[in-house]
């Protein structure tokens, strides 16, 4: 980066040149990322390795974010701009194993998921490999076996009588 400078008592310019670390290099895609229901009804849980500023170098520090998109078309032009969730991080270490839980999905559908991570001088990573989860319909079982007290039922639902 070069800086030129005047001075207003001087009628001349002076050029002074200077070196400054620039951050070229965006954080390495996620080659891990993984969905399992969570036994709620709706709630998955994603989990990854986050990779660092630098590929899988260096912190991710204030000012970056993980970004995930699903969808139930496998087919979807995967984009940052109508991802549904952006997520802050700050001091996440490259290599960590992170989880996050989402809902708010609906039963009997199929969910695919991707991920991006950005970081602070706003580098996105490429596009993760995929997850796909199908959700089934639930059935609610009897915990105690006591029919009259609705408490003791799975999601508190009493089968119809």
């Amino acid at each position: 980066m070069f800086v030129r400078t005047y001075a207003s008592s001087q009628p001349y310019f002076t050029s002074i040149a200077s070196e400054v670390a620039s951050d070229t290099t965006p954080p390495a895609a996620v080659t891990n990322l993984s969905v399992q229901g969570t036994g709620i009804l709706a709630q998955l849980q994603l989990s990854w390795s986050v990779p660092g500023n630098d590929e899988w170098n260096n912190t991710l520090s204030s000012g970056s974010a993980f970004i995930i998109q699903h969808s139930t078309w496998p087919m979807l032009n995967w984009s940052t701009s109508t991802a549904q969730i952006t997520v802050s991080t700050s001091g996440v270490v490259p290599g960590m194993q992170v989880s996050y839980l989402t809902t708010g999905f609906v039963v009997s559908n199929t969910y695919y998921f991707r991920i991006w991570h950005i970081d602070m001088t706003s580098h996105v990573s490429d596009l993760s490999n995929g997850a796909t989860i199908y959700i089934p319909m639930t059935v609610y079982t009897q915990a105690s076996g006591n029919w009259n007290n609705k408490t003791t039922w799975e999601h508190g639902y009493v089968p119809w009588q």
